[in-house]
C-alpha cells in the first residue's frame, strides 16, 4: 500500500512537471514566431507577402 502512496506521488510530480513543460514550450513558441523574409512577393500585393496574384482566397468549407 505505501508502494502505490509513494509511486502516486511521484506520477504527480512528473505530470505537474509535464504541465511546466508544456507551457513553456508554448510560451516560446509564440514568442519565437517571426515573420518569413523569405516570402516571393508578387507586384501587386504592396509587399504584404500575398502569392495569389490579386485572386480571391479560398475561405474554406
Amino acid at each position: 500500500m505505501a508502494n502505490n502512496q509513494a509511486l502516486n506521488v511521484k506520477l504527480d510530480k512528473l505530470l505537474l512537471k509535464i504541465e511546466g513543460l508544456k507551457n513553456l514550450l508554448k510560451e516560446k513558441e509564440s514568442a519565437t514566431v517571426e515573420p518569413n523574409e523569405n516570402i516571393q512577393r508578387d507586384e501587386n500585393d504592396g509587399d504584404q507577402g500575398d502569392r495569389n496574384n490579386g485572386e480571391e482566397k479560398w475561405k474554406g468549407g
